[in-house]
């Protein structure tokens, strides 16, 4: 005999006659056995798997939960680092899975930050991305700091560029030399001058990307009211301009490794001499300790291959043209190839040509200054800059005496 289970035992000793009650009676207390084992020993079951899956949460596990509740909760996930879990649980020695939701947090207003654009060297044939380069009307400090500001923040990481400030013709007046700028056509002298170009600097420097580098051009022009102006003595104060800025430039702490000085002069031939324009630029060499001069003109009445034969206005040759442009020691040439026909292009390969054949070099072309914005601000049909660079690339590559791949491209505007 059992001791445990006592009604059990009473049941066998009953009689027949007693059967149905005892049948009842085992049938209820089988019902109460389970409702009071089964919850309990679910209630360890679960509480062991809590335990099990939940080592770490140091949140104890409560008991005392009913029967109904267990079940009901018993047919819920049971959720391990956000995966469901489903009775009955297996233990596998796996690694955790590494767990793919997202806690909800509070929405901030952090913009989205668009990534930098880099200047990404092109191919040999592809036009260089152009700058913009300026007519000045003005010194106004705070107008060229703001310019410089403008610029600055246009150029992309690691671009090299080249940037004329044309400031008009050569001027002497009260004992200075200068020059007569455009719009006003008021006298500013060479100081004036100087002081512009440290204001476009200032805001050029600050806004522009650290490993950018800018040549920048400071321009003059072969044109006067007074032809005398246009002379070695104007080189020489021009020149010494730039020697100034260069040596401003270098002064601790340095900005030489973004911006280097060049003087510029807009040469040609329907505007003087070639006398007077030789003039100038010997007196600039003269003069010049750190820097060169860019020859951003045109080649007025050149020959092309639908006039061989035109003759240059002023009595200009193609030894005076290559030697303002390429001749004197410091002397480079960024070429106006403005005419949608190709005509500018011809005209300057076949100075190039010239070059190669009377000195033993074709020029050495350093961009294409086109007036695309000029044109459309004044009413005029003109080259895109691409097409202005592409013009020249492809005539200076049509001969591989003339040969070669300019390094800028620029686009005039007032």
């Amino acid at each position: 005999m059992n001791p445990d289970y006592p009604r059990k035992t009473r049941c066998v000793q009953r009689s027949p006659l007693h059967l149905v009650i005892p049948l009842v009676l085992c049938a209820g207390t089988l019902v109460l056995l389970v409702s009071c084992a089964i919850p309990a020993h679910l209630e360890r079951t679960v509480a062991d798997i809590k335990a099990r899956m939940l080592p770490d949460s140091g949140t104890p596990v409560q008991s005392g939960v009913s029967a109904s509740a267990l079940l009901n909760r018993l047919f819920l996930p049971l959720v391990r680092y956000d995966s469901p879990v489903y009775l009955p649980y297996v233990k596998k020695d796996v690694p955790t899975p590494t767990p793919t939701s997202t806690p909800t947090s509070t929405p901030t207003h952090t913009p989205t930050r668009t990534p930098t654009p880099t200047f990404t060297p092109r191919p040999v044939g592809y036009p260089p991305p152009y700058s913009t380069s300026y007519y000045l009307s003005t010194t106004n400090y705070d107008t060229l700091y703001r310019l410089g500001q403008s610029v600055g923040a246009s150029i992309l990481p690691a671009q090299d560029v080249i940037i004329f400030l044309d400031f008009g013709q050569p001027w002497y007046e009260n004992g200075s030399w200068g020059s007569i700028i455009f719009g006003s056509l008021e006298f500013r002298s060479i100081s004036q001058l100087t002081t512009a170009v440290q204001a476009f600097c200032r805001g050029y420097y600050i806004n522009s990307p650290t490993d950018a580098h800018l040549t920048l051009a400071i321009g003059t022009s072969n044109y006067g009211r007074s032809y005398e102006f246009v002379s070695h003595e104007h080189g020489v104060a021009w020149a010494q301009m730039v020697n100034w800025l260069n040596t401003w430039i270098g002064s601790p702490p340095s900005w030489a490794s973004k911006i280097k000085i060049a003087g510029a002069i807009d040469a040609e031939p329907g505007w003087n001499t070639a006398g007077r324009t030789r003039a100038w630029a010997e007196g600039f060499d003269s003069a010049i300790s750190s820097g060169v001069y860019y020859n951003f003109g045109s080649c007025d009445s050149c020959p092309f291959a639908a006039c061989p034969t035109c003759r240059i206005l002023n009595g200009w040759t193609y030894e005076d043209i290559w030697y303002i442009s390429w001749g004197v020691r410091t002397a480079f040439t960024v070429p106006e190839i403005y005419l949608v026909s190709g005509v500018n292009a011809d005209q300057w390969h076949r100075v190039s040509l010239y070059a190669w054949n009377a000195h033993g070099q074709a020029i050495r072309y350093s961009g294409a200054m086109t007036q695309y914005v000029s044109c459309q601000q004044k009413g005029c049909t003109t080259n895109t800059p691409s097409q202005g660079w592409l013009q020249l690339f492809d005539y200076l590559n049509s001969d591989p005496r003339t040969a070669y791949t300019p390094r800028w491209s620029t686009d005039i505007r007032w």
